[in-house]
């Protein structure tokens, strides 16, 4: 159970991807950095910008897939916050959630993972991949590099689900996982966390991120 009186530290923050508006985006971040919040207080900054909340248009902003720096926030007590509001498009989605992961509970077309022991919140997104981004996987490679998305470094192919490796626009690694479904191309993203300096939990957060992001499907 979360306690309200603990304040997370942020790890991550939002993409452009989940929106829904059909311009490339960079998107990138720095790696989360360890913050120890002090008694009855909540600090830390952040540099990147947060995105747009995702529209009813089914073209998206290809984001970078990585996190911005820690925030300290207090953590909410259940009930407290309403969930952001979906669109039907965003709705429509479907999702496998691993045990305690959310959906969409830092902002809509969001995954994230609140661990306890790290008080870090991990966060990913999803949504529809921009419909005039190339369909050809080499030209689709070029066109992350060419709009600062994605410096692709590696990729393969997991059942139905593309998986994508590389840097993004400020040479953080980031991973991207592409499902084309019912002719729409459906995508899950995030930073790798490399520099998170979290070890092990990194680690087991990254698979479990990985799974539920190649099971998008409509």
């Amino acid at each position: 159970p979360r306690s309200s009186g603990e304040r997370p530290v942020v790890v991550g923050e939002r993409d452009d991807l989940g929106s829904t508006a059909a311009k490339p985006g960079a998107g990138s971040a720095s790696p989360p950095v360890a913050v120890k919040p002090g008694a009855g207080s909540a600090s830390g900054t952040s540099t990147g910008s947060a995105g747009s909340s995702p529209t009813g248009s089914t073209a998206t902003k290809p984001g970078a897939g990585s996190a911005t720096p820690p925030v300290a926030v207090a953590k909410p007590d259940a009930g407290s916050v309403s969930k952001p509001e979906l669109t039907p498009e965003l709705r429509a989605i479907k999702l496998s959630l691993e045990p305690n992961w959310d959906r969409d509970a830092i902002e809509a077309g969001s995954i994230s993972l609140y661990e306890k022991n790290a008080n870090a919140t991990f966060k990913f997104n999803y949504g529809y991949e921009d419909p005039k981004a190339p369909t050809n996987r080499d030209a689709y490679k070029k066109y992350l590099t060419d709009s600062g998305v994605l410096k692709v470094q590696a990729d393969r192919q997991s059942a139905a689900a593309w998986y994508i490796e590389g840097t993004d626009a400020a040479g953080k690694p980031a991973f991207r996982v592409i499902v084309t479904y019912g002719g729409k191309r459906l995508v899950c993203y995030g930073s790798l966390y490399k520099d998170s300096g979290l070890g092990d939990l990194r680690d087991s957060v990254l698979l479990q991120a990985k799974k539920i992001c190649e099971s998008i499907q409509l």
